[in-house]
């Protein structure tokens, strides 16, 4: 299967042993968010199923290279289990420094593992 679609967006991407479909279609949100209140939302991540979704009509290229960024790292809380647990830190905890020593070493093996989509985020083109 080719990592990127004519557009040359990705259609996949690794996290962690999950790959999830990256989806842009309007028939795609039909399909796997009928219930999905929010219509207007860039993105959705549904972890249950490794789809993300795009919502194309609402983005130009640099704000839908934002919105896959932030729906992988939806997805890489997901796989921790953050994402649908409290993050309850007591106040001795500093929350950014939790959030960043989970997301670095993630975001870090997302990048890796999938080089079409670290070009594909990098690239400048408009």
């Amino acid at each position: 299967m080719n990592c990127v679609d004519e557009y040359g967006r990705p259609r996949t991407v690794k996290i962690g042993p999950h790959v999830y479909r990256i989806l842009y279609s309007k028939e795609s949100w039909k399909k796997y968010a009928p219930t999905q209140r929010r219509r207007d939302n860039y993105g959705i991540t549904l972890a249950e199923q490794c789809v993300i979704l795009i919502n194309t009509k609402r983005l130009n290229l640099s704000q839908m290279r934002d919105t896959v960024l932030h729906e992988v790292l939806h997805a890489i809380f997901a796989l921790h289990g953050f994402a649908t647990m409290p993050i309850d830190v007591p106040e001795t905890t500093d929350l950014e420094e939790v959030i960043v020593l989970l997301l670095a070493p993630n975001v870090l093996n997302v990048m890796r593992e999938n080089p079409h989509l670290l070009e594909w985020l990098t690239d400048e083109t408009p």
